[in-house]
C-alpha cells in the first residue's frame, strides 16, 4: 500500500518542518528553503517497486539543499530520477545545471552536493535508486548525474510514460514487491541515461579498466579472484590497478564486491536461481552467512525474502 504524506492538516506554523521532516526520511536529508511568501501546501505519495521506491509529490515554491554537512551526517546510497509531470525545475551537481520543463527528467547523487529547485512549485515522479543497483549496469555513473533528458526526445518520452505507467500499474495492481519489474525498467533507464548523457563507448585500448572490469565480471564466480592475479594478468601493479579504481571514486576490491552482490541480486529477482545458496555461488560467494548479511545490509532485504518475492 502506498505511503500518503500532506501538509493539509498540519497547522501553518508547522508545515516548513513537517515538509523538511518528510523530504528527509523519504528521499535524503537537506534544508528546504521556501521561495514563495505563501502557504506552503505539499502532498507525496510513495510506493514501493521491488527494491526501488515510485513517489509521486506536489512541491511547494522550494529549494531542496544538500550540503557538505548533511554528507557528513547522513550517507544515504542512493540516486534519484526526477521526471517533471507539471511545472519546472533546476537540479544542481558536480558543476552541471539541469534544467527542468515539464516532461523532461534528470538524475542527481546523494552521495554529493546537491541542489534541487522549484522555484514556483511543480509534481513530479521521483525514483529512488540504490546505488549498487545503478553502478551494476552503468560503467560510470559520475557523468550521468545534473544531465537533462529531454521529454520531447524519443528515449526521454519512453522513459517518462514507463515511470507513469509503473506507478498506476502499481496503484491498480498493487505490485510492491514484483522484482522483476523493477530490473526491467532499471536495464532501460540506465541505457537512456547514458545515451542522453552521450557519454561514449570506451575501447580497452584506450581505457584499460574498461578490460579489467570486463574481465572481473567475466569471473565473478571464482571465489580465487585476487586483485594480484588480476593485476598480474593485465600488465599493471596492483598499485596502478588501484589508482584506476580510485580515480571512479571506488577501490578494486570494493567494485568487485559490489559487482558480485548486483549479478547475485539479479540473479534472485529475476528468478534465475532456485535457490539462495545457488546464487551466492554463481557469484563468487563460499560464505552463505556472510553472503546472507552483506545482502540485507545492501539491499535491505534478505536474499531469502527476495526469491519468494520474485516467485
Amino acid at each position: 500500500m502506498p505511503t500518503t504524506f500532506s501538509t493539509q492538516q498540519i497547522d501553518s506554523s508547522q508545515r516548513l518542518a513537517y515538509w523538511n521532516e518528510v523530504i528527509c526520511k523519504t528521499y535524503l536529508a537537506v534544508d528546504c528553503q521556501p521561495q514563495m511568501n505563501t502557504p506552503l501546501e505539499g502532498h507525496l505519495k510513495v510506493r514501493p517497486l521491488g527494491q526501488l521506491e515510485l513517489s509521486d509529490v506536489l512541491s511547494p515554491a522550494m529549494n531542496y539543499r544538500r550540503s557538505t554537512a548533511q554528507l557528513k551526517d547522513h550517507h544515504e546510497e542512493h540516486y534519484q530520477l526526477v521526471l517533471v509531470t507539471e511545472g519546472n525545475g533546476c537540479i544542481e551537481q558536480d558543476g552541471r545545471q539541469a534544467m527542468l520543463n515539464t516532461g523532461d527528467m534528470a538524475l542527481y547523487s546523494a552521495a554529493q552536493p546537491s541542489l534541487v529547485s522549484y522555484p514556483q512549485g511543480s509534481r513530479s515522479l521521483v525514483l529512488k535508486i540504490p546505488r549498487a543497483l545503478l553502478a551494476a549496469r552503468v560503467a560510470r555513473t559520475e557523468p550521468i548525474t545534473a544531465v537533462t533528458l529531454k521529454g520531447d526526445s524519443g528515449i526521454g518520452s519512453m522513459i517518462g510514460h514507463l515511470m507513469r505507467e509503473s506507478f498506476a500499474l502499481e496503484q491498480a495492481l498493487c505490485l510492491p514487491h514484483d522484482a522483476r519489474l523493477a530490473s526491467g525498467m532499471l536495464d532501460i533507464i540506465s541505457a537512456a541515461l547514458e545515451n542522453g548523457a552521450g557519454m561514449p563507448v570506451l575501447t580497452s585500448r584506450h581505457n584499460p579498466l574498461e578490460h579489467i572490469k570486463q574481465h572481473m565480471q567475466a569471473h565473478l564466480s571464482d571465489p580465487d579472484l585476487q586483485i594480484v592475479n588480476i593485476a598480474s594478468r593485465h600488465n599493471v601493479s596492483v598499485r596502478t590497478l588501484n589508482r584506476l579504481f580510485a580515480a571512479e571514486g571506488t577501490s578494486a576490491i570494493r567494485w568487485l564486491w559490489q559487482q558480485r552482490l548486483a549479478a547475485s541480486h539479479k540473479y534472485l529477482s529475476e528468478g534465475r536461481v532456485r535457490q539462495v545458496s545457488e546464487a551466492a555461488l554463481d557469484c563468487g560467494f563460499n560464505d552463505l552467512s556472510h553472503f546472507s548479511k552483506a545482502f540485507k545490509k545492501t539491499y535491505g532485504i534478505s536474499p531469502q525474502q527476495l526469491l519468494r518475492s520474485a516467485r
